[in-house]
């Protein structure tokens, strides 16, 4: 549909969040599709050109895979989802792996299952919401329901709005306004957490991804990295803790640090010679047997060294060994310093590390597997000239992996 220039309303709920801050992992331009009205995947991505007659499936470097026909009609307010588990659909059970097609085009959105090999629709829905206006849609795992995004453009009560959609019988169970916090919505998406249960929503007219409740309260704003932006497409990877974005012109990025997990203690740090105290904190998944957490150091000295540590005991040791910081680790500490986990801090002062849950450093038994149900403490320690050489720690996050 044809989009009108209007003033965007200043953001007035919009809260910061100290972990929220997004990298470009890395990026191409599709190259068998033009426009992206509507993207979906995790490891691997789908795009939709606008008004396309074909869906376009990549791997992550951007090599092209193949396509598969669009169901429903031709669309530029759409969107695409891979289910990450199973679900009912129209009381049709539809596997893991499923690709939804949202076609919000023509009066209320419909929905349809469509098999990722063949492309054989295996059940579709006609719910009770949209107004030819429905860009975004996905499904939640941690309600069981369907989530729609309806843009500006309709105007009155029913633009800028989220409706929870039952997915047996397509009706509305309850709706939000994204414009309440200030999220006016163009071209954009939305997509739902299999971690946390929360929501992700994107639009073009803004340069944030915006977190909130399934029942719309807005929880954090995550500004976009320089250079993205526009964006009409969103697919979060629970594995991971990012996302895959999309820009209306066709760039396609993947970015990380988007699902933090754990909860942050000890804070705040020690300030360092930056003139911040270092913030860890945990992104990806806390089920164990999904193995995927990163580990991200903020606000350090830029070009600092430094490793991650980690123990099952919390405690609290100021300036251990000289250190100017504050060790909140007890019991047997382990280290993270093998020459790939080592870092040197980028300019902006960041450090990261995907860990294995399976390789867990400790001092007395070596490396060793975490188990369901156990909780771990991790901080990030590295070197400082404050003004003479030195240490200091970040304060700790702690995960009770599942």
């Amino acid at each position: 549909m044809i989009r009108l220039l209007i003033l965007l309303l200043p953001a007035t709920l919009i809260l910061a969040s100290a972990a929220a801050q997004l990298e470009i992992v890395t990026e191409f331009n599709p190259s068998e599709t033009g426009s992206v009205c509507g993207l979906g995947g995790a490891q691997d991505v789908w795009a939709y050109q606008c008004f396309g007659s074909e869906i376009d499936h990549y791997a992550s470097d951007g090599s092209f895979l193949g396509s598969l026909p669009r169901p429903g009609g031709s669309a530029n307010d759409v969107d695409l989802d891979v289910l990450s588990v199973p679900m009912m659909l129209a009381g049709v059970s539809i596997p893991a792996g499923t690709l939804l097609f949202f076609d919000g085009e023509s009066g209320a959105c419909e929905v349809y299952a469509t098999d990722p090999i063949t492309g054989t629709v295996l059940a579709s829905l006609v719910t009770a919401f949209g107004m030819s206006h429905v860009v975004g849609g996905c499904y939640a795992p941690a309600t069981g329901t369907l989530f729609l995004l309806q843009d500006r453009v309709v105007g009155g009560g029913n633009a800028n709005l989220v409706a929870e959609i039952d997915p047996s019988t397509g009706a509305i169970l309850s709706t939000f306004s994204t414009i309440a916090s200030g999220v006016n919505v163009n071209f954009g998406d939305i997509d739902a957490s299999l971690v946390t249960g929360n929501l992700y929503i994107v639009s073009s007219a803004e340069a944030s991804i915006f977190e909130f409740t399934p029942a719309g309260v807005l929880v954090a704003a995550y500004d976009l990295p320089m250079g993205v932006g526009g964006l009409a497409g969103l697919a979060t990877d629970d594995v991971s803790g990012g996302a895959w974005v999309a820009s209306s012109s066709g760039t396609i990025w993947f970015l990380s640090g988007l699902v933090q997990i754990g909860t942050p203690y000890c804070s705040p740090a020690v300030q360092n010679s930056s003139g911040a105290s270092c913030l860890i904190r945990a992104f990806g998944s806390e089920v164990r047997s999904l193995n995927g957490v990163r580990l991200t150091a903020f606000q350090l000295p830029s070009n600092s060294f430094g490793y991650f540590i980690t123990s099952r005991t919390q405690g609290l040791v100021m300036g251990p060994g000289g250190s100017q910081g504050t060790l909140c680790l007890g019991g047997s500490v382990g280290r993270y310093n093998l020459p790939a986990q080592i870092f040197n801090s980028t300019g902006v002062g960041r450090a990261s590390v995907d860990i294995d849950l399976g390789s867990t450093p400790t001092p007395a038994m070596g490396f060793i597997s975490v188990m369901a149900g156990e909780t771990w403490n991790y901080q990030a320690w590295y070197r400082d000239a404050n003004p003479t050489a030195t240490s200091n720690f970040s304060d700790g996050v702690f995960v009770t992996y599942q």
